[in-house]
């Protein structure tokens, strides 16, 4: 059985290369998945490894130019 470990929305945004506020806009319009979020109003997310791979995945295919910015405006437009 392994350890589960769990990226915090600033782990993820900076592997995006973008900001929390972006994660947690990806979050809302359900492009990321998080696995908890953390207590309180303002308790960070907390997300696997695995959906990270997934989501980054999902990129890809989506986008061929690897010049495009880590995440579009309009992925994550409140």
């Amino acid at each position: 059985m392994g350890i589960l470990t769990l990226l915090s929305t600033r782990d993820i945004a900076a592997k995006l290369r973008t900001t929390p506020r972006d994660v947690s806009r990806l979050v809302k319009a359900d492009r990321l998945r998080a696995f908890a979020k953390a207590p309180g109003p303002r308790g960070a997310f907390l997300f696997t490894a695995d959906e990270l791979d997934r989501y980054m995945r999902d990129r890809e295919h989506e986008h061929v130019d690897a010049d495009e910015p880590a995440v579009d405006d309009d992925e994550v437009a409140a």
